[in-house]
């Protein structure tokens, strides 16, 4: 039993069984092939572009005690990661950046060329096939679609001479929910209204195949798909850099496109921090007026007070006394100056004022969800005023900004009033330290303690 091998098998049997449907299986493999040929031939190229941003302080904390409360105040020293690329990923973001690429508009053709009489044996085989080729001429299509009614509608285009073309629509909806069809020859650079569309179609040099697609998004719609299309993730684990990569059809469209992002969101970094930094310039302005002055008359009062009296300075003990207090008060207006910007803070989120670049202050980074909170509610509000360019207040997406915004303004107001509870402790603690120094100085001769308070007031 040659044939055979241990579990009973017949090779001689197997391979008559296979011979006798050779026809059956070579016509099966060669469909097979031609299949996975068309296949081939007929699917659309995907290219992927990619862009890098490195974002800077990324998990940087902010900390008080460097005394740089301004900057807490005014200015988000503090970048999440997650934040940022949520903001890449947002609504407004992605419409900056389709004003500088053209994702709204498509051209196709299909690969059948209208004069294929000069084409070789292989030419007319491939035009053939070709009828049934659709690719995106994005670099190089020969007409320019201007669309004022009819957004979303595929216009198939047939040219017929150099100066006609029929134009058709296979059931499409329009506008107001109506399904149609429509076909009729029109002339290049016309005007053709009806109730379904408004466009017109301008000839930007000839064209050399049969059919042709154009279309025009709704930019509301694209811009939503992108985002969803839009990938952005970090590079490595705990890199701060972040990836944008976006496919498209076209490789250099898809360059364009990541580059616009990226620039994008640049440019809305750019303005939050132009609007932070003009407040804290009108803060600082508002503060150095109050204090020049404040130094200007205590100056005046001292040298006055010293002429006069012929003055001679205290004793080292009152020297010491001057120097308690003066800290104390230092540190006193330190306190009330955070507690002036926690409550502005507060009442800005409270109010709904002005609330695009607000910050934090009072806190470390570390431990407070707060500069989270405040990052989420300003690109809340940018996201809402962006989608309500476009749709009312009842519009789903408009009425889920709102309820996020509502709720994050009352984390935000709930942390501020424990922030503020907190400085105000310390505030009177502050004060009844100085009051201490106060009652010790107020024992002093009539002429060291008007002296005294004269020296602490200018800071000496």
């Amino acid at each position: 039993m040659k044939n055979k091998v241990e579990n009973g098998l017949d090779f001689k049997e197997f391979f008559k069984a296979i011979y006798s449907y050779k026809f059956s299986i070579l016509i099966i493999t060669l469909l097979s092939v031609i299949v996975a040929f068309l296949f081939q031939y007929y699917q659309q190229n995907i290219y992927k572009a990619k862009a890098v941003l490195e974002i800077a302080n990324a998990g940087q904390s902010v900390n008080l005690a460097n005394g740089d409360i301004l900057n807490s105040a005014f200015g988000n020293n503090f970048s999440n990661i997650k934040t940022e690329i949520e903001k890449i990923k947002s609504i407004s973001v992605t419409k900056r950046a389709l004003k500088k690429v053209d994702l709204a508009h498509e051209y196709y053709a299909y690969l059948e060329y209208r004069d294929s009489g000069s084409l070789s044996l292989i030419g007319k085989i491939k035009n053939i096939f070709g009828k049934y080729k659709k690719v995106d001429i994005y670099n190089d299509t020969p007409f320019k679609l201007e669309v004022k009614n009819g957004d979303d509608i595929p216009f198939i285009v047939k040219p017929i001479d150099k100066n006609r073309f029929r134009l058709i629509v296979k059931n499409a909806y329009s506008k107001n929910g109506d399904r149609f069809s429509y076909d009729s020859v029109h002339k290049y650079s016309e005007n053709i209204n009806n109730k379904y569309f408004s466009i017109k179609i301008i000839k930007l040099k000839e064209p050399l195949y049969k059919k042709y697609i154009l279309l025009k998004n709704n930019p509301n719609t694209l811009a939503k798909n992108i985002v969803k299309g839009l990938n952005v993730l970090r590079t490595e684990q705990n890199s701060n850099a972040i990836k944008i990569e976006y496919e498209d059809t076209t490789p250099q469209r898809a360059q364009k496109y990541v580059n616009a992002v990226a620039d994008a969101y640049i440019e809305q970094n750019i303005e939050f921090k132009t609007q932070e930094a003009t407040k804290k310039l009108e803060f600082i302005n508002k503060q150095l007026a109050q204090i020049t002055g404040s130094l200007q008359e205590s100056t005046g009062k001292l040298e006055d007070f010293q002429t006069k009296q012929n003055f001679v300075d205290a004793n080292q003990k009152v020297n010491q006394l001057i120097k308690n207090s003066s800290s104390i008060s230092s540190s006193l207006q330190q306190l009330k100056l955070q507690r002036e910007i926690l409550q502005s803070l507060y009442n800005q989120v409270k109010n709904g004022d002005d609330i695009d670049s607000i910050a934090i202050v009072g806190f470390d980074s570390k431990n407070s969800p707060l500069i989270d909170m405040i990052t989420r509610l300003q690109q809340a509000i940018v996201e809402r005023k962006s989608l309500l360019e476009t749709y009312t207040i009842h519009h789903p997406e408009v009425i889920k900004y709102t309820r996020v915004i509502n709720q994050l303004k009352r984390s935000i107001s709930k942390t501020l009033q424990t922030s503020l509870r907190v400085l105000n402790k310390k505030i009177a603690y502050n004060q009844q330290l100085l009051q201490r120094e106060d009652a010790e100085l107020n024992s002093l001769p009539k002429k060291e303690r008007i002296f005294s308070n004269l020296k602490r007031l200018f800071g000496k």
